[in-house]
């Protein structure tokens, strides 16, 4: 066990050993929410200037062409990190509940064999799709989520997956044949 150190004891040691002291602070945080934003507020003006100070200091000195270069290389290494954390700020935007599996992407792309939902042609690109809209109430969670390509989602709107394929059944455009139910593949050796 680690601890602390306190100048106060005889022994220079906390009471508490790190871990327990750190669970007892979230405890106490946990049933005390209000003295903690007082105390957070008081911090902040306190070294408010002094904060400031420091992160205008750091814009300054910092390479601003070298930091251009590593973001560049940062978003290009992990495209479906910044997607990922899009997607979670815009559902969280929309106060919308659930959780998204971080390799939710690659989970979909496999049951659906990489093909779009509704239209079931291969993806070369791709949106993440969620079946029930979060601006009519849906969830952000794996369950509510499928991919389709460009032209279908950004038909589809505000639809439900169910109104969309609804629509895309009248309408027979892009040949998916009629009675086919949401999310359905297409079998090309079943006989009519």
């Amino acid at each position: 066990m680690e601890f602390g150190k306190n100048r106060a004891r005889k022994d220079g040691l906390q009471e508490l050993c790190k871990l327990c002291r750190n669970a007892y602070k979230a405890e106490w945080r946990g049933q005390n929410p209000e003295k903690r934003k007082s105390y957070d507020k008081r911090h902040y003006r306190k070294y408010r200037d002094k904060k400031l100070e420091y992160s205008k200091l750091y814009r300054e000195t910092r390479d601003p062409e070298a930091f251009a270069l590593w973001l560049k290389e940062y978003r290009k290494k992990n495209r479906h990190k910044i997607r990922y954390y899009k997607w979670k700020r815009k559902a969280l935007e929309r106060k919308a509940l659930g959780i998204v599996s971080p390799d939710i992407e690659k989970k979909l792309f496999q049951e659906q064999e990489g093909s779009c939902y509704y239209c079931q042609e291969k993806l070369d690109k791709y949106h993440l799709d969620h079946m029930h809209p979060l601006i009519r109430g849906g969830m952000h969670d794996d369950s509510n989520l499928c991919l389709a390509c460009p032209r279908c989602n950004l038909r589809k709107y505000t639809k439900t997956s169910y109104e969309f394929m609804e629509e895309l059944n009248g309408d027979n455009e892009r040949g998916v044949k009629e009675g086919q139910m949401i999310g359905q593949k297409t079998n090309s050796n079943s006989k009519m």
